[in-house]
This record gives structure tokens, sequence and C-alpha cells, in this order.
């Protein structure tokens, strides 16, 4: 495990001690509860509408404690789903509401097996910028023909600008533009974009925008 990675496990390790397995968490740790909660909902309802009915598995990448698995199971109880999280105590509460979870990196990460529906949200904020290409051609490689993949990862935009000013942050993070998110995603074969919007802090209006959201298929739409 590089560096980079140790510095972010020890932060996600001290961040659960102090918050637990709650949506602050894993989500926005200054805003209350309510916020947060609406955000999850705009995830949660993202997802599920977009995950095929004849997809049988799932890869939840950077699971967190199963803030979205949980509900993706009560949604769609047909799937088997896996997670891979860097947190030991979110890894540990995952696995033992869903197992299996790789405790660890994304990028040690190793199985020949493949999934229909492969979920990162939140988690290429997480990476050094020039692995981010790296990191999604490898789980690209882990989706099934026809699989569907889905990226939620925050924007940047003049509310983070301020805040990381006002704030600054404990570990440097990636915010991404629109273009650069979709542009690393339709670089990989045979993706077919399929769904994608913006989740705001204002939710009827989906303003000021905090994350983009992306649904790429590969292969052709059937």
């Amino acid at each position: 495990m590089d560096h980079h990675t140790q510095q972010f496990q020890s932060f996600w390790n001290k961040r659960q001690k102090v918050f637990g397995n709650t949506p602050r968490s894993v989500l926005f740790k200054n805003l209350p509860a309510s916020i947060n909660g609406a955000i999850h909902k705009q995830h949660v309802r993202f997802i599920i509408d977009n995950i095929p009915e004849s997809s049988k598995s799932l890869l939840d990448v950077g699971c967190g404690y199963g803030r979205l698995a949980g509900e993706i199971q009560l949604a769609r109880s047909n799937l088997k789903i896996q997670g891979i999280e860097l947190c030991e105590e979110f890894a540990r509460k995952f696995a033992e509401d869903f197992v299996p979870c790789f405790q660890g990196s994304m990028l040690d990460y190793a199985s020949s097996e493949s999934f229909d529906v492969v979920l990162f949200v939140t988690v290429l904020m997480y990476a050094q910028k020039e692995a981010v290409k790296q990191i999604i051609e490898k789980f690209w490689l882990q989706l099934s023909p026809g699989g569907t993949f889905i990226c939620i990862e925050p924007c940047l935009n003049f509310l983070i600008k301020w805040q990381q000013v006002r704030e600054g942050q404990e570990l440097q993070a990636l915010y991404f533009k629109e273009q650069e998110l979709f542009d690393v995603l339709h670089a990989q074969p045979q993706s077919v974009l399929t769904a994608q919007r913006s989740f705001g802090l204002l939710p009827l209006i989906n303003y000021p925008a905090l994350h983009y959201g992306f649904v790429v298929r590969k292969g052709p739409v059937i």
C-alpha cells in the first residue's frame, strides 16, 4: 500500500471513529443529518432507477459501511452484492451485513469475477489524479458485457472552492468538471452513455450542484 493510500486509510479510520456508521461519516460531515439524508435519497433513487432488471451481481467500490448497498438490497433482493473498502471498520460492518468485502485499496483488488453492475460513489475523489484513468480502466474490465457502470463524483464549483479556502482540507481530494468525468468514462471500449444528472444541495432545483452522476453501459443498449 503506497503512502497516499495509507494516509487516506488513516483518515477514514479516524473519521469512522468520530461519526460511526452514519451518512455523515461518508457524505458531508459539516452538514446536518437532514441535508445528508436528502443527498443520500437522491443517490439511491438514481442508482436503483439505473440498475437493469436483468442484473444479478453488483460490485460496490468504496462501499463504506453499506450506506447504498443496504438500500439497493431492499429494492433488488436478487442482487449479489460485493464491496471494496479501505476503512477497516466500514469493511467489517459491510462484510457482516452483505459479505463478502475486500478490505484494502481498490488498486490492490484482484478478481477473475465479472459483475453486471459496478458502482463508484465519491471514490475517485480520493485517488491520485494520475491514477483516475487507470482505476476506471481496471474496473471496466470487471464489468460483464452489457453491464452497467454507475459513477457519482463531486463537481468542482464555486461552493467547493469557497469551502476549500475557508476551512482547508485534511487531505487533498479531487473535484471534477462534468466534461472531464464524462470523457474518462466515454473513453472506455464500447461505452454507451445511458443517463446523467447533477445532485444539488437543494434537491428540487439541483442547485448548487454537489455531485455529477453518470450511467454508462458496456456495449449497445438493446
